[in-house]
């Protein structure tokens, strides 16, 4: 308050609700400086799609009835937006280094020996690309081919890794790092696929009683905070014998 004298001291805050108007949704969005907007009338769609390099996201905001009163949109980059250039990246090299071996191919038509070499990695490549290999063999003349292996090699390796990387972060959550939605899905179909033989199967689905007011008391921080000792006192207790998921929020099984 500007009538406050230097000696004021700061006893509380008082916080107030009014009706969401056009002008208080325009002040909000000015005030918080970031990626939203709400807005007063009902969008066609709800929830997310892909926006090209950007995530677009839709949700109601419900009043005290739990009815919609306004919609905020929030926009943020795609995820793995960075990985997938660096496949895209990898994938153009591993294109220009077969282009090189083509080349090679026809540069060096009069060496036999070359040829065959040539042909032999052509087949590798073909193998490389259906998973039979994993590296091109070497002819141990460190010449320009096993140089142009060797290369092709190295991205494939960097490219495995990444498909990994992405593989793992896909059925992985990514705070806890227990087994998501996804992964828990994936086990119980396999399971399926292996009766009648496979041995009994039991899934327990736990929710956290309270979690909201931690997070509205202490900030998401201390929220994420709980969810991690949640998860470690869950490994701890069951793993590996049974396998730990978190399914979202404050939801977690035990598979």
């Amino acid at each position: 308050d500007p009538e406050d004298g230097p000696d004021s001291q700061v006893l509380g805050l008082v916080g107030y609700a009014a009706e969401l108007t056009s002008a208080r949704i325009q002040a909000i969005e000015q005030l918080s400086n970031a990626p939203l907007a709400l807005t007063a009338s009902a969008p066609a769609e709800i929830g997310s799609r892909l926006d090209g390099d950007f995530v677009l996201t839709r949700r109601p905001l419900l009043d005290s009835n739990a009815e919609a009163s306004a919609w905020l949109d929030m926009r943020y980059a795609r995820p793995l937006l960075e990985q997938t250039r660096l496949a895209r990246q990898l994938l153009l090299a591993l294109s220009l280094g077969i282009f090189a071996v083509g080349s090679l191919l026809v540069w060096l038509l009069l060496d036999r020996g070359v040829i065959s070499r040539l042909e032999r990695m052509q087949q590798e490549l073909s193998a490389l690309g259906t998973g039979e290999r994993n590296a091109l063999s070497s002819g141990g003349r460190r010449d320009e081919v096993d140089q142009v292996a060797e290369r092709i090699n190295r991205l494939y390796s960097e490219l495995s890794l990444v498909s990994g990387r992405w593989q793992h972060e896909a059925m992985h959550d990514a705070l806890t790092g227990l087994g998501n939605r996804a992964r828990l899905l994936q086990q119980i179909q396999a399971h399926m696929d292996a009766a009648p033989t496979a041995e009994p199967l039991a899934l327990l689905l736990i929710d956290l009683d309270g979690f909201k007011a931690i997070n509205d008391l202490f900030g998401h921080a201390s929220g994420d905070q709980v969810l991690t000792e949640v998860a470690a006192c869950l490994r701890a207790r069951f793993e590996p014998r049974v396998r730990c998921f978190r399914l979202g929020g404050d939801e977690f099984a035990l598979l």
